[in-house]
């Protein structure tokens, strides 16, 4: 009987999870600006970090966060120096 409920609520929690992702709006890049996003945001929970396939990096103590919006060139290429098509 309690591993059937666990079961039913594993089962359902994925369902949920899986419907709030799908309704997350989708954002065209061309309508985001240019510039930083967020700024100097200190963020406290522990973070892993892992970009393109590279070592996963931990900050326990959390990290000042920064996000900035770029827009490249069609032509750029993977791991050349990109060019900016817009600068702010």
């Amino acid at each position: 009987m309690k591993k059937a409920f666990v079961v039913t609520a594993v089962v359902g929690l994925a369902l949920l999870g899986t419907a709030a992702w799908a309704t997350l709006p989708q954002v065209d890049p061309a309508t985001v600006p240019i510039g930083n996003l967020v700024a100097n945001n200190r963020v406290r929970t522990p973070l892993k970090i892992k970009v393109d396939g590279g070592a996963e990096h931990r900050l326990r103590r959390g990290s000042e966060v920064f996000v900035r919006h770029l827009e490249f060139l069609p032509a750029a290429r993977p791991g050349g120096i990109p060019t900016l098509a817009r600068s702010w």
